[in-house]
């Protein structure tokens, strides 16, 4: 079988080659005064790749395209490489960090910039048909599914699917990845049947590589649900958005648990060498993870007029939720509304579904030391 692969316009070009634009590949007439390698077709795509990723790399693309000086020996020679290998390395993990926060952002056009440029990087590394693409294949997908560019979406999950069923490796987290997407490009089309059909196995490829309960997870719940709602069907869709806030909620639980163990636990028993705040030693969210979590729970408040069947306790608890993921990006000012908004919505919940209000009460009480 023939190799499947999208042309890609390399992020440099040898001497002599006619220059093509990094995001278009129409023909270049402008290029980056400051790194001097990146060329544009004109100021807008110049502008959309500089809001989208390359005032982030710029200094490192320049580092990274730089020649390698003259060296004496063929270990110098292969030091070298390596330190060229680990600054492109850096480039594609920011970058593809940044696409995935865009699109969990709302902004799928500020995420193809940097979703191209880690596959172009990738490219240079793995060659056009590689397992190691398939991130920057599914970012690219998902970024032309939120522009309505649902040809080219195609086009990239073509190229995804063709590579993952090459590779009988791929592991289970990559296939759920892949098949999110899938579900993702049916959806926009309104062919919900095999939209969930991807969803579900989507579902059940994360639960495989992580677990059911795990915040991998929980993105293929939350889109399934939303596939729901357009069936009208609102009784399941609030069942796996519960499902989401819960999972949510149970993470965020854990992190500020650790939190308030740290700030309570005497300094020299907690913190490593050189750390002065013990906070900073507790894992937590990165940065794409605080947008999706964000997303969802927003969006579940937003959808609580579809359903009518639940009652005041899931606002009560996306509100709990939404002062936990507060806390644990240091927004305590908006942990703190958060906190007054469930304490709201608690009055009205019937008695038989109460939740705990000592848990509301904790983290309120809570805040004022976290902030010393």
């Amino acid at each position: 079988m023939e190799e499947s692969g999208l042309k890609v316009n390399p992020l440099a070009n040898p001497k002599g080659t006619k220059k093509l634009c990094h995001l278009c590949q129409h023909p270049a007439k402008i290029q980056c005064p400051h790194c001097r390698v990146t060329y544009y077709c004109g100021i807008e795509d110049q502008r959309n790749d500089w809001n989208g990723i390359h005032s982030q790399v710029c200094s490192l693309i320049a580092l990274l395209r730089a020649p390698l000086p003259h060296a004496n020996s063929e270990l110098e020679r292969k030091h070298r490489r390596q330190q060229q290998q680990h600054n492109r390395d850096h480039i594609i993990e920011i970058a593809l960090t940044e696409g995935r926060k865009q699109l969990h952002n709302g902004e799928p056009s500020l995420a193809f910039p940097p979703s191209l440029l880690a596959l172009k990087l990738l490219t240079e590394t793995h060659g056009s048909a590689h397992i190691q693409l398939t991130p920057a294949l599914l970012l690219l997908a998902q970024s032309a599914i939120g522009q309505g560019q649902l040809r080219e979406a195609e086009q990239y999950l073509s190229q995804a699917q063709w590579t993952v069923s090459q590779t009988p490796s791929t592991s289970s987290s990559l296939r759920s990845q892949l098949h999110r997407n899938l579900g993702l490009l049916a959806t926009a089309r309104g062919d919900f049947i095999n939209a969930r059909k991807y969803f579900a196995e989507d579902i059940y490829q994360s639960s495989v590589a992580h677990s059911p309960h795990s915040i991998q997870t929980v993105g293929g719940l939350f889109y399934l649900g939303n596939v729901f709602l357009k069936q009208s069907k609102p009784s399941v869709a609030l069942s796996l958005h519960e499902q989401v806030v819960k999972i949510w909620m149970s993470h965020l639980e854990s992190i500020v648990k650790e939190m308030d163990k740290a700030i309570h636990t005497p300094l020299s028993s907690v913190s490593l060498p050189g750390v002065d705040n013990p906070l900073d030693n507790i894992s937590t969210l990165n940065v794409a993870e605080r947008v999706e979590a964000k997303h969802h729970l927003h969006s579940v408040l937003s959808l609580k007029e579809f359903h009518s069947l639940s009652s005041s306790s899931l606002t009560f608890w996306v509100y709990y939720t939404l002062a936990l993921l507060s806390i644990v990006t240091h927004d305590y000012k908006q942990a703190l509304t958060c906190c007054h908004e469930a304490l709201n919505h608690f009055s009205s919940i019937p008695e038989t579904e109460h939740p705990n209000r000592d848990e509301i009460e904790h983290l309120i009480n809570l805040l004022p030391d976290l902030q010393k």
